[in-house]
């Protein structure tokens, strides 16, 4: 399983300060990012063409860069990378987003939208038209990450007024025409913070949303909020498991219960004892079955295609003896013991062959079901449990994940 470029978005709310450019080199060097998008970078178009200025802003040593300076007074969205490992070829610029196609040298290609969403909401209604215009033309996988001034659900805020349903619902509603997702995180829930004591307001603005393709060649994806250092949001980095699952998956042939030597393992292992739990037991049993079954030759549907070939160039060749003698007796059971099998070999193809299609058909044969697997895919990328912290650290191994949770019980 091949993984992203690693990236960051970060609103680090101006980026003339020599801090800031500091900060965000460490946050590279940190996390070995290959882009970083700066978000609300308040940078004038005069200073974005002065090279003394860019030079003590670079990030990258082989920086390639680009920006929507152009379209926005001053800068919002200046975008960074290392030349030696991607290239960022840019498709759509506006105030409030820049799209491109991200090409690396593991041929990893996708498409990526940053975005600086406006805090007026009719502007942002803009911004969702634009990104859902771009939507209808992609179909490879696509991110679309940095800040979008809003957020989702109401538990995404805490402190000041209530948030009513009319402020979400443009959110939610080009979400969902869209036909994206929120990736899962870690970290910190809340990344932004208002800096205020008194009146305290923390919300979740920035966020990363992806596609089904995406889901479907990053499964295990996910992003790091970090703590906000020189800035009032937090950065979003995207994170790759380092131990991708296997996506191969043992599937059962259904006819496989038409031979005697199925039936004859499966007795012989279920009729041993465990000295554990009914569940376990069962368990250890099915797990027991299944390595069995894939160390046997008649487990592949090849060998039933092997078996039709050989028993085929039988056939034609009995066939081809009896008819200079039509009535051996030897022959011609031959040919009725031949026959038997081929039907029945024929039969195990054909029922394979149904299964299979069966199972294609559920995973995308209509929309309907395509949603369903699309949401399935969301769970399970929600669900899988990245990184963990305790009193003695953080894991992010499956195995260290493991020993941390054996220990805390």
């Amino acid at each position: 399983m091949t993984s992203p470029p690693s990236f960051a978005a970060w609103n680090t709310r101006g980026f003339n300060s020599p801090d800031k450019t500091l900060c965000c080199k460490d946050l590279v060097k940190k996390f070995n990012l290959d882009l970083l998008f700066i978000l609300e970078t308040r940078i004038s178009l005069a200073n974005s063409t002065n090279n003394w200025f860019l030079s003590t802003h670079s990030i990258f040593p082989h920086e390639g860069s680009y920006d929507n300076f152009n379209c926005a007074s001053p800068g919002r969205i200046w975008i960074k990378w290392n030349s030696l490992k991607v290239t960022f070829k840019p498709l759509v610029t506006s105030s409030q987003l820049i799209h491109g196609l991200i090409f690396s040298n593991l041929n990893n290609n996708f498409y990526v939208t940053v975005v600086y969403a406006a805090n007026s909401m009719e502007d942002r209604k803009a911004l969702w038209k634009d990104i859902y215009d771009i939507a209808n033309s992609i179909s490879m996988p696509w991110i679309i990450l940095g800040d979008f001034n809003c957020c989702r659900h109401s538990n995404e805020k805490a402190g000041g007024s209530l948030l009513h349903n009319s402020k979400i619902m443009d959110f939610h509603n080009f979400i969902f025409k869209t036909g994206v997702h929120d990736l899962s995180s870690v970290g910190h829930f809340f990344t932004w913070y208002n800096q205020r004591a008194d009146n305290p307001i923390h919300i979740k603005l920035d966020r990363m949303l992806v596609n089904d393709a995406w889901l479907d060649s990053y499964p295990n994806s996910f992003y790091i909020v970090e703590d906000p250092l020189i800035s009032d949001h937090s950065p979003i980095i995207l994170q790759q498991e380092a131990t991708p699952l296997n996506k191969r998956r043992f599937q059962f042939k259904n006819y496989w219960t038409l031979n005697p030597d199925f039936w004859n393992e499966l007795i012989s292992i279920f009729s041993q004892r465990y000295h554990s739990s009914p569940i376990h037991s069962f368990y250890q049993k099915l797990k027991t079955l299944k390595l069995i079954i894939k160390s046997k030759t008649w487990s592949s549907s090849n060998s039933i295609k092997r078996d039709i070939d050989e028993l085929t160039q039988s056939q034609s060749s009995i066939i081809s003896q009896l008819q200079t003698c039509p009535l051996d007796q030897d022959l011609n059971l031959a040919l009725t013991d031949i026959n038997h099998k081929l039907a029945e070999r024929n039969a195990n193809w054909t029922d394979w062959i149904i299964q299979r299609a069966k199972a294609k058909w559920l995973s995308s044969g209509e929309d309907d079901l395509k949603f369903l697997y699309s949401r399935i895919n969301v769970r399970h990328n929600i669900n899988l449990i990245k990184v963990i912290s305790t009193n003695s650290g953080t894991f992010s191994s499956k195995s260290e994940i493991s020993n941390a949770i054996i220990q805390h019980f």
